[in-house]
């Protein structure tokens, strides 16, 4: 019975590891999504304002 339950207990503790490394890497893919939508928004701001508008 004591055996089950550590075998439980460990089966968890792997699929708890698996989730959280999945999140992690979901947050780093997001990021990285948000960061490039950014930089084309700052692109496209800058060649709707004209190119006589000086970025400092």
């Amino acid at each position: 019975e004591s055996s089950g339950i550590i075998e439980r207990n460990r089966m968890e503790s792997l699929s708890n590891g698996m989730e959280w490394s999945q999140r992690i890497e979901l947050n780093r893919i997001t990021n990285e999504l948000n960061r490039m939508e950014s930089s084309s928004n700052g692109i496209e701001g800058n060649h709707w304002m004209g190119s006589n508008s000086i970025i400092i």
